[in-house]
């Protein structure tokens, strides 16, 4: 009876650690007024940009990496990007319009995330957005 409560004990710890653990948030980076977070394995950014302009800059931003293009849907209000790098890990690009000055960004890369080549995509496309 002993070991079972402890194991339950130790099976809930462990679940409340992985739970806890589970999401990253970096915060607002340093010159920047953007909110930038790291949830469920994609980059997170709400850019003070309107839409339009967000989807311009991430098609040139694309094009400057190289990156081979597998589809590219856009309206007025939404923007899904898909690109493949040269490790073949597909990459994913979507805009929101919150507010006609305000676009929330999620950038993934591959089926985990690759937090360094997502936050190096946002960093290109800021720098194109200026």
């Amino acid at each position: 009876m002993k070991i079972r409560t402890v194991l339950g004990v130790v099976s809930l710890f462990c679940l409340i650690l992985i739970g806890i653990t589970g999401c990253e948030t970096t915060g607002v980076k340093e010159g920047a007024q953007d909110a930038v977070g790291w949830v469920r394995s994609e980059l997170k950014v709400a850019l003070s940009e309107n839409l339009t302009d967000v989807n311009n800059a991430i098609e040139a931003v694309c094009k400057d990496l190289k990156l081979f293009q597998i589809s590219k849907e856009r309206d007025l209000l939404t923007g899904i990007f898909l690109y493949r790098n040269a490790k073949n890990e597909k990459i994913t690009l979507t805009t929101e319009a919150k507010t006609s000055e305000i676009t929330e960004l999620r950038i993934q890369v591959g089926l985990v995330g690759d937090k360094a080549q997502s936050e190096l995509i946002l960093e290109k496309i800021r720098e194109q957005l200026k």
